[in-house]
Protein backbone atom coordinates (compact mmCIF):
# COMPACT_ATOMS: atom_id res chain seq x y z
CA UNK A 1 0.00 0.00 0.00
CA UNK A 2 1.56 3.66 -0.61
CA UNK A 3 1.79 6.10 1.27
CA UNK A 4 1.31 8.59 -1.48
CA UNK A 5 -1.87 11.09 -0.26
CA UNK A 6 -2.88 13.40 -3.57
CA UNK A 7 -4.40 15.83 -1.57
CA UNK A 8 -1.21 17.31 0.38
CA UNK A 9 0.75 16.43 -3.02
CA UNK A 10 -1.81 18.63 -4.27
CA UNK A 11 -1.60 21.34 -2.19
CA UNK A 12 1.97 21.29 -2.37
CA UNK A 13 1.81 22.00 -6.00
CA UNK A 14 -0.65 24.67 -5.64
CA UNK A 15 1.00 26.20 -3.07
CA UNK A 16 4.24 26.38 -4.75
CA UNK A 17 2.50 27.52 -8.03
CA UNK A 18 1.00 30.18 -6.54
CA UNK A 19 4.32 31.63 -4.77
CA UNK A 20 5.55 31.60 -8.65
CA UNK A 21 2.79 33.86 -9.98
CA UNK A 22 2.55 36.60 -6.90
CA UNK A 23 2.58 39.80 -8.90
CA UNK A 24 2.34 38.24 -11.98
CA UNK A 25 -0.82 40.09 -14.49
CA UNK A 26 -2.75 37.83 -16.25
CA UNK A 27 -0.91 38.53 -19.81
CA UNK A 28 2.25 37.33 -17.86
CA UNK A 29 0.78 34.23 -16.36
CA UNK A 30 -0.89 33.38 -19.86
CA UNK A 31 2.70 33.77 -21.41
CA UNK A 32 4.17 31.95 -18.54
CA UNK A 33 2.00 28.71 -18.96
CA UNK A 34 2.05 29.09 -22.96
CA UNK A 35 5.65 29.27 -22.50
CA UNK A 36 6.23 25.70 -20.53
CA UNK A 37 3.80 23.71 -22.43
CA UNK A 38 5.40 24.80 -25.66
CA UNK A 39 7.84 21.93 -26.00
CA UNK A 40 5.08 19.17 -25.01
CA UNK A 41 2.75 20.43 -27.76
CA UNK A 42 5.15 20.62 -29.94
CA UNK A 43 6.03 17.01 -29.30
CA UNK A 44 2.26 16.33 -29.27
CA UNK A 45 1.77 17.75 -32.79
CA UNK A 46 4.73 15.88 -34.09
CA UNK A 47 2.95 12.86 -32.93
CA UNK A 48 -0.58 13.72 -33.66
CA UNK A 49 -0.23 16.30 -36.72
CA UNK A 50 -3.88 15.99 -38.00
CA UNK A 51 -4.91 17.36 -34.39
CA UNK A 52 -4.09 21.01 -36.02
CA UNK A 53 -6.90 20.91 -38.40
CA UNK A 54 -9.12 19.65 -35.90
CA UNK A 55 -7.77 22.72 -33.58
CA UNK A 56 -10.29 25.68 -32.46
CA UNK A 57 -8.49 28.93 -32.46
CA UNK A 58 -7.21 30.23 -29.56
CA UNK A 59 -9.31 32.33 -27.48
CA UNK A 60 -8.85 33.99 -23.92
CA UNK A 61 -11.74 33.53 -21.59
CA UNK A 62 -14.71 34.08 -23.80
CA UNK A 63 -18.24 33.49 -23.38
CA UNK A 64 -19.90 30.89 -25.29
CA UNK A 65 -23.30 32.22 -24.62
CA UNK A 66 -24.12 35.08 -27.38
CA UNK A 67 -26.44 37.47 -26.44
CA UNK A 68 -27.89 40.86 -27.45
CA UNK A 69 -26.08 43.78 -26.56
CA UNK A 70 -27.89 45.55 -23.73
CA UNK A 71 -30.13 48.26 -24.68
CA UNK A 72 -31.16 46.14 -28.30
CA UNK A 73 -34.06 44.23 -28.84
Amino acid sequence: MSNFTTLSWLRELRDRNAEEEKGMSINERLEKHRREARTLVHEFLEKHPNAVTNAEPQRNAMVAEKHTPYGEK
